[in-house]
């Protein structure tokens, strides 16, 4: 019995370990099953990944192709474009060197004129006491009275010549003030046709002036001799004029001509005086309506920048600026004037920097070119902050006399713009520079003749 208990054990045992190995025969090929379907299902979302990373891929290496085309043709553009300013400049400075040798030119001719003229002057005042010696004689020996006759010269001739002179000294200071800036080539080209025609203009008069000068020079003889000389001026710019006429005369001539030339001299920023070199004689007739037409002044030019020079004061600022005022018993008035020719020096030294930038094909040499740029922003803008500051206590002001144009709302507002514009930005550059030189051309415009200004900036500063 025993035996027989225990082989069925044995084979119940057995039984159940073919059971357990059923069961784990199934367990195992159901993972390996579930391991199988889980690897395809990740391989295929590894395929579908790897799939869309090469699309992605594939549209990146097209934008990179087109980019690299734009790229390409921006670099043919802007090759192109540099070809042409430096044939635009070359051009220019062709066209400066033909206006500087006919300026020269035609200020020689001009000065060979006045020597002529100086020399039939000589002959008239010769003929003019060998007539009055003849006269005497014959009124004397013969008893005859002699009418010696008149010669009624075109003085206009003169004139003319005084404004030839004027468009040259004008055309000369167009030239030293080497204001070149890079604008559209239209505009470049119409600039130079502009003073291509002021040259033509002053140009063509001349051998008329040549042919009639001698008549002009006649008259002018023939009433100097009962006039009084003049003292002697100094002519503004190279140009020097022999004409025997008063320096007030002058004056109002060449006021006259600036509204003529107004037009085609628009970027003309002051209106020279031209004066006299030497010790002339004039007629009393021109002598009496240049006294009506300009009204003398209390104080002259030179008195009155000697008298104002003790009260100049200068005041430094951050960095390497000054602020300059004058100052009596703790009253203060801005300079407007030395304010105004700074910011025009600041602007113009940016301006020469673009050209240097336009001439600069390296991108390291440009950056430091626009640093530089910017460094002079910066400099003029704490300049104008100085002023502000300067302009806001309570004993400062600025002068009456050109308060229309130079205040403390127009300093305001340049310290706004060059503050927050941006100079190394063309455009930006471009719009500040013509605010600056509107104003600049209006305050000149007002400070003309300089000696009524002076003169009312001293009487302001010491008046009590």
């Amino acid at each position: 019995m025993k035996k027989e208990k225990s082989s069925d054990s044995v084979a119940i045992i057995g039984e159940i370990e073919s059971q357990l190995e059923e069961v784990l025969v199934k367990k195992k090929e159901s993972i390996e099953k579930e391991v199988e379907e889980r690897i395809k299902r990740e391989k295929e979302e590894a395929q579908r990944k790897i799939q869309a990373i090469e699309e992605e891929l594939n549209q990146e290496k097209q934008t990179l192709s087109t980019y690299r085309q734009l790229f390409a043709e921006y670099e043919q553009k802007k090759q192109e474009i540099k070809t042409q300013i430096k044939d635009h400049l070359a051009k220019a400075i062709e066209l400066q060197s033909q206006i500087e040798n006919m300026t020269a030119q035609t200020m020689t001719e001009l000065k060979v004129v006045s020597e002529l003229n100086q020399e039939l002057e000589k002959i008239h005042h010769e003929s003019l006491e060998k007539a009055t010696s003849l006269k005497r004689t014959l009124e004397e020996k013969y008893g005859i009275v002699a009418e010696l006759p008149e010669n009624n010269g075109d003085t206009e001739v003169g004139i003319d010549l005084k404004r030839e002179l004027v468009r040259l000294n004008k055309i000369k200071e167009l030239l030293e003030t080497n204001e070149v800036f890079l604008e559209p080539v239209a505009d470049k080209g119409e600039a130079r046709v502009e003073e291509q025609e002021g040259i033509e203009e002053t140009a063509e008069p001349i051998p008329e002036q040549e042919k009639e000068s001698p008549e002009a020079v006649q008259g002018e003889g023939e009433a100097s001799a009962s006039s009084e000389p003049q003292s002697k001026k100094e002519m503004v710019g190279p140009v020097e004029s022999e004409s025997g006429e008063e320096i007030k005369a002058e004056e109002s001539e060449e006021k006259e001509i600036s509204k003529e030339e107004k037009d085609s001299e628009a970027e003309v920023t002051e209106e020279e005086e031209l004066k006299t070199p030497g010790q002339e004689e004039i007629p009393a007739e021109e002598t009496e309506t240049s006294q009506v037409e300009q009204p003398s002044t209390e104080i002259g030019l030179e008195d009155a920048y000697n008298l104002l020079e003790k009260y100049r004061q200068e005041e430094k600022i951050e960095g390497n600026g000054t602020v300059s005022f004058y100052e009596h018993q703790d009253k203060i008035i801005i300079d407007s004037e030395y304010l105004v020719s700074k910011m025009s020096d600041y602007v113009e030294e940016a301006k020469k920097l673009y050209i240097k930038l336009s001439q600069t094909e390296s991108p390291r040499e440009q950056f430091f070119v626009k640093q530089d740029i910017i460094s002079f922003q910066e400099e003029l803008r704490k300049m104008m902050l100085g002023v502000v500051e300067l302009a806001e206590r309570e004993n400062c002001k600025f002068p009456q006399f050109t308060q229309e144009t130079i205040n403390k709302e127009v300093v305001k507002d340049v310290l706004e713009r060059v503050t927050l514009g941006n100079w190394s930005n063309q455009e930006d550059f471009a719009a500040f520079d013509m605010y600056i030189r509107e104003l600049k051309n209006a305050f000149t415009a007002i400070l003309s003749p300089p000696e009524k200004y002076l003169e009312s900036l001293y009487h302001e500063l010491t008046a009590n």
